[in-house]
């Protein structure tokens, strides 16, 4: 009865013998393939490494290829699907396209088709078990559009999984990019519509003008500068780990959030500020807003040289600081911090409320063991208040 067990385990034990050969040929196959590279190299041979995969060992191909073509149907339009290179952008006198590669499995497809280049890189290699390199650096992949300057492409669209993505002086009705790893810059453009996807890069635009702007970065730097939205929605700006950077800038209304980074606005127009921070500091200066709303959970907030039309500003634990032409109605709180109002604006334009439970009130300079308020009818209010810090407040100043 127990004879068909003994066979199944014999064919186990026959079948792990097989495998542990396998391992074995294998382990002696890598091992004299790394000898005879190494063996190749110190004699003076161009080896910049070894690889083993599922194809077996290869030497690292790092040597410099390119293909390009300079007589390229026109076209209107740009769908690009990257894997493993730089894409730019260049004005010039002619529709063209070029790929410079390191490896000879990087492989590169392209046509245009109804007016819009299409146009696809991939790398081939088999990913390693293993790899020696001998040290020699590789250089990255490029892929380069050309097309007359001046000329008003309709859609820009780049997909690169591990690459950066530069244009200058680029005309176009919708731009879209979505990086994987990489870095974004655009500089002195006009685009009717721009949305901006990065996992892992940072981002920056300078003297660009667009109808509309979306910006989402999982992780990296963003920074906007000389920048004007002419639409009527509002821009949104969502970076999970990394500061945001904003000088100069023109627009309806923006929604910027942050996870873990500071946050820096600096000359904004805009009819609307909404903000939220979880971990990091929010400055705004040097702005004009209709109304701002902004809310941090750890961190300070400091307005400064604004003109507000209302504001509502919270912080959980932080210091608050906020100063400005300030109309309308001013709501200033924090839980664990202290909070501190200057308007230029006469006190007789005000009703306001001051309240702290652990701190002292302090107006125009003389300081309150106790609340205070002024709660007349008057044009602007102001309700400033700290759970645990004080409350100090200039009028006229």
């Amino acid at each position: 009865m127990r004879r068909p067990c003994a066979q199944v385990y014999k064919k186990e034990w026959a079948e792990l013998k097989h495998s542990k050969k396998i391992l074995v040929y294998s382990a002696c196959a890598m091992l004299l393939g790394a000898l005879l590279a190494g063996a190749a190299f110190l004699s003076g041979a161009c080896i910049d490494g070894v690889t083993f995969g599922k194809d077996g060992a290869q030497i690292i191909d790092k040597q410099k290829y390119s293909s390009s073509d300079d007589n390229l149907t026109e076209f209107s339009s740009v769908k690009l699907n990257i894997d493993k290179a730089d894409v730019e952008f260049i004005p010039s006198d002619h529709y063209g396209i070029q790929f410079v590669h390191y490896g000879k499995n990087d492989t590169f497809d392209y046509k245009v088709e109804n007016g819009t280049l299409k146009a696809v890189t991939a790398d081939n290699y088999s990913h390693s078990f293993v790899s020696f390199d001998f040290g020699n650096t590789s250089r990255g992949n490029t892929l380069s559009i050309y097309y007359p300057k001046n000329t008003e492409l309709k859609n820009v669209e780049v997909t690169d999984n591990s690459g950066s993505l530069e244009v200058s002086g680029l005309k176009a009705s919708k731009v879209r990019a979505c990086l994987q790893y990489g870095r974004f810059y655009l500089d002195g453009s006009e685009c009717g519509d721009i949305g901006i996807d990065i996992k892992n890069g940072g981002c920056v635009l300078k003297n660009v003008k667009s109808g509309t702007l979306d910006y989402n970065n999982d992780y990296g730097k963003g920074t906007f500068e000389d920048i004007n939205v002419t639409g009527t929605q509002d821009v949104k700006m969502l970076s999970k780990n990394g500061s945001l950077t904003v000088k100069n800038f023109k627009c309806a209304g923006i929604e910027a959030d942050s996870s873990y980074g500071s946050m820096e606005l600096d000359g904004l127009s805009a009819s609307s500020l909404k903000s939220m921070l979880k971990n990091g500091n929010l400055s705004v200066k040097n702005s004009t807003l209709k109304n701002i709303v902004a809310e941090n959970t750890y961190g300070k907030v400091n307005i400064t040289g604004v003109k507000s039309g209302g504001a509502n500003v919270k912080c959980k634990n932080g210091e608050i600081n906020v100063d400005g032409e300030l109309a309308g109605t001013t709501q200033v709180s924090s839980d664990y911090g202290k909070v501190h109002v200057s308007t230029s604006l006469p006190k007789e334009k005000y009703s306001y409320i001051l309240v702290t439970k652990y701190g002292n009130v302090a107006v125009d300079g003389k300081t309150y063991d106790m609340n205070v308020a002024s709660t007349g009818k008057a044009e602007n209010s102001l309700h400033a208040e700290s759970s645990n810090g004080d409350v100090e407040v200039f009028f006229g100043r």
